[in-house]
């Protein structure tokens, strides 16, 4: 299990273009650490604007985000059988 956080600035207040913005950036994040875990999307949490000032005077608002993965799958113990999809035949051997 793994936590990833982000952060995104707009020039304008607009939660769901920041939630998105946070998304890519979490799943880059997870992408380069090589986490194969499943993110909780439904727990990501975006707070609220934070209306900043650049060094020239412009206003920013600033979003944060984390996600949280819960470990990736197990793999297969040793002779445990697989399931096979519906339908499917054995190969013959």
């Amino acid at each position: 299990m793994a936590t990833y956080w982000a952060v995104t600035a707009l020039r304008r207040r607009h939660g769901r273009r920041a939630a998105g913005a946070l998304r890519d950036q979490l799943d880059r994040c997870r992408a380069d650490a090589g986490d194969d875990g499943e993110p909780d999307w439904a727990g990501l949490r975006v707070s609220a604007p934070r209306r900043e000032r650049d060094t020239r005077g412009d206003v920013w608002w600033c979003y944060e985000a984390s996600v949280t993965t819960s470990p990736p799958p197990a793999p297969e113990a040793a002779g445990t059988p697989v399931p096979r999809a519906a339908g499917a035949v054995p190969a013959a051997g």
